[in-house]
């Protein structure tokens, strides 16, 4: 008896353990998320049914109530083989269908939203896009007074969301950087925030609707407009702010809509274009409204605030002045982000001392090992299969082991691999923990990984990875790919080496060199958290963002790149 499991968490241990309950003794096979993203569905569906037929498809979720497009996963899971499908979700809820509940319950509601969705939801946000342009146009740009501000923080992802990840972190480091620095900060937000003290920074819930729950388009573009709509709503009921500040996110046009309504000035932090990651790495339907509501959002803004210099010009392709962008880079919370807090007995308790044979007689004694880490959601972008890859390579007589912090698409592979290259041994996967942990796990280890890669379409790097100033933090010597603003931020062979982008071979020698010089680690280490602490920290960033009396940038100050992630502007 066989199960196939997909698991959308990125919870792969209690995936498992799920899916094993709903089919108690039958052997389980993981179906590779990133597989399926890439497509060739019609090739992985005669993959699976050449195994022969299965008892069970799971799919494993965050919430089942917000995951969109769950009944085209059930078909596939039934084409597939499977004599049942059942989707379950980290809160212990499931549904289970078979051919006949799939067409005779989910088919019919399926037609009844994409009649809906298509014929009033997006029309409407179209019509929506065209009326909060034309109002933006008209009422020309403001800025807020100076002094301590009133800003309303606006975050809307339209889904069960993470409490792990660089943006979590981000949205802490900032806010609380607003109020050291004597800012009023309330929000409104479709879920709660972590490490945010709301009985000083007042929160808003607008839960999404899991109404239009079966196309994920249609979901997110329906939650995007009912989240403005709500917002306003919330917003008109309180003294009004002095400044509204987005941290933009796909289809929704929530700040600006408030701006307007307000009167009041808008600081968008844009991170990185929706489109471009719709096209390279998250697909997505309805891109053309999309890319109307991104030029709207970077258009109406008073003030634009990226993380490069690459996404400076292309926000300023897209349509928004020069004047209004602010080049701002990630930071960290150096107080926490520090040595010393809790990594020794974390150490102790993850890599027990190993007997390791003497060369010389056979004897065996106690070997001290160099541990090296890697913190990431397993993206497309972060090179986990590069580190798999330099894992395997890496010879057996250095005494390196690796401990892998976070989850997603592609670790499925990676643990395939590692299997694979016969180093399992060597491997600690930590998985999923939460952000206040995170200080510890970067604490046990004596190196640090960051192997980003080119992007997949070759346009210039437009990140600024959270978890490297936060290694930095650490002061841990750092491997890192020199790619954008990495190669930037690192200076090689000051504050760390700086590594070809993807080159498993360099990977490798960094790893062999920083293992077997503890003084160049140390010297590296404290080069990178002075780094931090002269120019990195959250509070700068902070004051970046919200300091409208600076020179306005001339054309000259945005570095220009030789291709833009940005296509539709």
């Amino acid at each position: 008896m066989r199960a196939i499991l997909l698991d959308l968490a990125g919870e792969a241990g209690r995936a498992r353990a799920w899916v094993e309950d709903a089919s108690p003794g039958a052997s389980v096979d993981v179906l590779d998320k990133a597989e399926l993203k890439a497509g060739g569905k019609r090739e992985v569906l005669a993959r699976i049914r050449s195994r022969g037929r299965s008892e069970l498809f799971g799919i494993f979720c965050n919430r089942l109530d917000l995951q969109p497009s769950l009944v085209p996963m059930m078909v596939f899971g039934l084409l597939a083989g499977a004599r049942r499908v059942r989707v379950g979700d980290m809160e212990g809820r499931s549904v289970e269908r078979g051919w006949a509940g799939v067409a005779l319950v989910e088919l019919p509601k399926l037609a009844v939203e994409l009649l809906v969705g298509y014929g009033a939801v997006v029309p409407l946000a179209w019509l929506s896009t065209w009326w909060l342009g034309a109002r933006a146009r008209r009422r020309g740009h403001r800025r807020p007074n100076d002094g301590p501000l009133d800003i309303l923080y606006l975050r809307a992802t339209p889904a069960a969301t993470s409490a792990v990840g660089g943006s979590t972190s981000h949205v802490a480091g900032t806010v609380n950087a607003f109020a050291e620095m004597g800012h009023r900060v309330r929000f409104i937000a479709n879920d709660q925030l972590l490490e945010v003290d709301h009985d000083v920074m007042p929160l808003d819930v607008v839960p999404p609707d899991a109404r239009f729950g079966t196309v994920r388009a249609i979901f997110e573009v329906w939650n995007s407009l009912r989240f403005g709509w709500r917002a306003k709503a919330i917003a008109r009921s309180r003294p009004a702010p002095d400044l509204v500040y987005q941290r933009y996110s796909r289809f929704n046009a929530a700040g600006v809509l408030l701006a307007v309504a307000l009167d009041r000035p808008l600081c968008l932090e844009f991170n990185g274009s929706e489109v471009w990651v719709a096209e390279n790495w998250d697909p997505v339907g309805q891109r053309l409204l999309l890319a109307a509501i991104e030029r709207l959002n970077l258009r109406a803004a008073d003030r634009v605030v990226v993380v490069s210099d690459v996404l400076a010009e292309a926000c300023a392709k897209a349509g928004a002045d020069r004047e209004r962008i602010v080049v701002n880079p990630n930071g960290a919370d150096a107080d926490r982000f520090r040595p010393g807090v809790g990594g020794a007995e974390l150490r102790a308790r993850l890599f027990p001392k190993r007997e390791v044979e003497a060369a010389a007689d056979g004897v065996t004694e106690q070997g001290d090992e160099i541990i090296a880490g890697f913190l990431g959601t397993f993206g497309p972008w972060h090179g986990v299969d590069a580190l798999a890859e330099a894992i395997v390579k890496l010879p057996r007589d250095i005494p390196v082991r690796f401990l892998l912090v976070g989850d997603g698409d592609r670790r499925p592979g990676v643990e395939r691999r590692i299997a694979e290259g016969g180093v399992t041994d060597r491997v600690v996967f930590a998985g999923r923990i939460p952000h206040s942990e995170v200080p510890a796990y970067l604490d046990a280890c004596d190196i640090l990984l960051s192997p980003h890669v080119p992007m997949p379409d070759g346009s210039a790097f437009f990140g600024s990875p959270t978890k490297l100033f936060e290694y930095m933090a650490m002061e841990k010597a750092i491997a890192a790919s020199r790619l954008g603003q990495i190669g930037d931020v690192i200076e090689d062979g000051v504050s760390g080496l700086l590594l070809e982008p993807g080159s498993v071979d360099e990977l490798v020698a960094a790893i062999e060199k920083l293992a077997g010089d503890a003084e160049l680690r140390e010297r590296l280490g404290r080069a990178a958290r002075a780094t931090v602490l002269e120019r990195y920290t959250w509070r700068a960033s902070a004051k970046r963002a919200t300091d409208f009396a600076t020179a306005p940038r001339s054309e000259q100050t945005i570095k220009r790149a030789t291709d833009c992630p940005y296509r539709n502007g």
